[in-house]
């Protein structure tokens, strides 16, 4: 199976960001699409024009474009068991509060749990972005069977991938994205911000589409198999 994970920029652009999804070789086979900051109007929109399922959940109303701030789920096999976790701490600059959605869904043959997770800024220290990944671990911890997370951990340093690592083989979850694919530039340096963990599964292949000007993240991509 494929699964695709993209922060498209305050649900901007989707029209755009459908036809790339639609169109790189690397993106238009996904059974699996996992998107970041989104509105409930962009996520029914993107959902429709890729003939997707679709679960959205957000936190609250972002402070610039005043409608909902969340994560999605699209997939092409139904969705059920809908979860929704607000993480715990706010933005120290704008107060904005961080969630991740869960679903599960019949793919290959098995049920799969599926996360789609936007953490904070590095402007939240360290110890609070890996505190709110805890309550991510000990959910996933209490299922069982196989499960995929991905989204935008931003995690600049390979000190914080490594923290989120530690946190979330608690539920015997490992990072499925490489380490230095960089999906993310600002002041002219490039970050690895964007990730997959998953149990009970195996990446095969993957990395990191470039798509210009369409969103200040880049989607990321892997093909798994049942372990």
């Amino acid at each position: 199976m494929r699964v695709v994970s993209w922060n498209i920029e305050l649900g901007h652009n989707i029209e755009a960001a459908a036809e790339i999804l639609l169109g790189h070789p690397n993106l238009q086979s996904a059974d699996i699409v996992l998107t970041q900051e989104m509105s409930t109007e962009s996520s029914n929109e993107l959902a429709q024009l890729l003939g997707m399922n679709v679960l959205y959940d957000w936190a609250e109303l972002h402070c610039k474009t005043g409608e909902p701030f969340g994560n999605a789920i699209m997939t092409r096999a139904p969705l059920r068991d809908p979860e929704h976790l607000r993480l715990p701490h706010i933005a120290r600059i704008n107060g904005q509060p961080r969630s991740a959605v869960f679903a599960t869904a019949t793919m290959d043959g098995a049920d799969l749990l599926i996360g789609s997770i936007h953490l904070e800024t590095v402007l939240l220290s360290l110890r609070r972005r890996v505190s709110q990944l805890e309550p991510v671990s000990a959910f996933v911890g209490g299922t069982t069977g196989p499960s995929i997370i991905g989204g935008d951990f931003n995690a600049a340093s390979r000190r914080s991938i490594a923290a989120f690592e530690r946190t979330l083989a608690a539920a015997e979850m490992q990072r499925l994205s490489a380490l230095d694919d960089e999906t993310f530039r600002r002041f002219g340096r490039p970050f690895a911000l964007d990730h997959f963990f998953g149990r009970g599964l195996r990446a095969v292949d993957g990395g990191v589409v470039h798509t210009g000007t369409v969103s200040d993240h880049e989607p990321i991509w892997v093909e798994l198999s049942l372990t």
